[in-house]
């Protein structure tokens, strides 16, 4: 690797590091409850409540509840540990400006996205198929987070090394 590719190392590393510790402080103070009921447990009740209208899903503080049942979403929950990642990739990735912040802005709402369809998931495994919940959990629903990011990554950094011009002319 070339001199340049260690410094973006480095400050891939540095960023993640100063991000992952704000995102821990944010976690020991009170604003941690407002973050996790207003950014993730609403939004996930009211998606679940979309998709299985029959089943009351409502939101309790950091709870999924319905009738006999709730799901309790903890810190790591919410998908901005792989948020976390994706910022620091962008922050440091050879992209102009401009692209960069149109990647990054629709990055960042791309994993929420796919975080609350993950949380989506999750009550569904919980409330009617509990042997699929571990997987989707610990293995499936990280993964696909992590595919999205790194997928969404590559087209920001992939298309300027094309440019839409050789791309085109490869097509042909």
């Amino acid at each position: 690797m070339n001199r340049m590719a260690w410094l973006r190392v480095a400050l891939f590393l540095g960023i993640y590091a100063l991000l992952h510790a704000s995102y821990q402080a944010l976690r020991e103070s009170s604003f941690d409850p407002w973050f996790i009921h207003n950014l993730t447990v609403r939004p996930a009740a009211a998606l679940i409540g979309w998709i299985w209208p029959m089943d009351g899903v409502a939101p309790a503080g950091p709870r999924l509840v319905w009738p006999n049942g709730r799901l309790t979403l903890l810190a790591g929950c919410d998908g901005f540990e792989v948020m976390s990642l994706f910022v620091a990739a962008m922050l440091v990735a050879d992209v102009t400006w401009r692209r960069g912040l149109l990647f990054l802005g629709a990055g960042c709402v791309a994993v929420w996205m796919l975080n609350q369809l993950r949380i989506a998931a999750l009550y569904w495994a919980f409330r009617y198929e509990r042997a699929w919940f571990d997987a989707i959990h610990t293995a499936w629903g990280p993964l696909v987070l992590i595919l999205a990011v790194a997928a969404i990554y590559a087209w920001a950094v992939g298309w300027r090394a094309r440019g839409p011009t050789s791309a085109m002319a490869h097509a042909g």
